[in-house]
């Protein structure tokens, strides 16, 4: 996470997040005691939550149910799936935080698509 706070949801494959769940934010609202939508012991222990800070990652296999809710006014992060060697070459010397090669690819005129 690069600026904010991200909260997530996560479950086992197979889990029905979306039924389970509903509304991520409001979820979240719920668990803290802020929301009379849902009491809070309404809340299954299935789906975990975990608060994402600024400088962590959150990785989790293929298949797990997923839900995010932004804590901030302003959160931005980045994510991927599968493997990086196809991605263009700018995407991926930002993947990896090379500034020399994205400062080079940048001055060179590269597209983001390129």
């Amino acid at each position: 996470l690069l600026s904010g706070l991200k909260a997530w949801w996560l479950a086992k494959p197979g889990f029905e997040l979306d039924k389970a769940l509903g509304d991520p934010c409001e979820a979240l609202a719920t668990a803290a005691g802020e929301s009379p939508a849902r009491a809070a012991h309404e809340l299954p222990e299935e789906p975990w939550l975990c608060i994402q800070q600024v400088g962590e990652a959150v990785y989790f296999g293929d298949h797990f149910p997923h839900a995010t809710c932004n804590l901030e006014a302003f959160v931005l992060g980045f994510g991927a799936q599968g493997l990086s060697h196809g991605w263009p070459a700018l995407h991926r010397a930002a993947h990896s935080n090379d500034l020399d090669v994205l400062q080079r690819l940048v001055e060179e005129g590269m597209k983001l698509n390129q």
